[in-house]
């Protein structure tokens, strides 16, 4: 969804013809006891993540100088950051070589 969300904006800076610098922005508000639904290989059920404990949960921004070819790539270390407050090492929308897997659109 982040990743969507963010290419949508981005044309939308397109249309509108808004120079960059752009800045992305995550947190989580109201996210106490909140968990993250992380499917299965076989899509066949969810790991369980544990809850947060915190009400709000900011994580680290991103700074885009220019509009990225590779949109899901810049934002990896974001969604691992997402994916790491919820006892995941990494984000699961990558393969073991840092390659989306996610949804293309």
């Amino acid at each position: 969804m982040i990743v969507g969300a963010v290419r949508r904006y981005l044309n939308l800076e397109a249309a509108y013809g808004f120079g960059f610098p752009t800045v992305v922005m995550v947190s989580l508000s109201g996210a106490e006891n909140l968990s993250l639904r992380v499917p299965t290989e076989f899509r066949s059920g969810y790991y369980p993540t544990p809850a947060l404990r915190e009400a709000t949960v900011t994580f680290p921004e991103i700074l885009l100088a220019e509009r990225p070819a590779d949109l899901p790539t810049v934002l990896r270390p974001l969604l691992n950051s997402i994916w790491n407050a919820f006892a995941w090492p990494t984000c699961s929308l990558f393969d073991g070589a840092g390659q989306w897997r996610g949804p293309q659109m």
